[in-house]
């Protein structure tokens, strides 16, 4: 049988050492990336939260969208409102995509759905919607404007 001199036991040990460092950086890393989504879930809950807590208590929006819903004609500073709530939903809706295609989020397509249905008094309908994506919608990424096309503007149910 070979003796180990304390050179070979030096260079072994620091060999184990090498390895038992790199296990613990993945492991490190894990809990860092594990981190980095959970964060990334709770921002993504709060700018959702903050946008139905901006619907419910907005003194100009809440009222602008009664008065769409219920068919009152609006004045141009209300279309200008509405046009850009819309427009800013819109690109709401490319980051949270966007976020789902790297694998980060879920997305609530069944709300986005809900959106894009026109029946008059529906709380979840936002007259115009439909018309004002298809009117900007190439403004968005054509994959983003594929995908709502597809899976929610033009979804049947299937």
């Amino acid at each position: 049988m070979k003796k180990i001199n304390v050179g070979e036991a030096l260079g072994i040990l620091s060999n184990i050492g090498v390895i038992a460092g790199i296990v613990f950086l993945a492991f490190e890393l894990q809990q860092n990336n594990d981190s980095l989504n959970a964060q990334s879930r709770h921002n993504h809950a709060m700018a959702r939260a903050g946008s139905f807590d901006n619907m419910s208590s907005n003194e100009v929006l809440a009222p602008l969208l009664v008065k769409a819903r219920s068919g009152e004609e609006l004045d141009s500073v209300e279309e200008t409102r509405l046009y850009y709530l819309y427009l800013h939903l819109f690109t709401k809706f490319e980051w949270e995509w966007g976020e789902h295609e790297l694998g980060r989020i879920d997305l609530p397509i069944n709300g986005w759905r809900k959106l894009f249905m026109e029946l008059p008094n529906h709380p979840g309908t936002y007259p115009g919607f439909r018309d004002a994506w298809e009117t900007n919608k190439e403004i968005f990424s054509p994959e983003f404007a594929s995908f709502m096309d597809q899976y929610v503007v033009n979804w049947t149910g299937d």
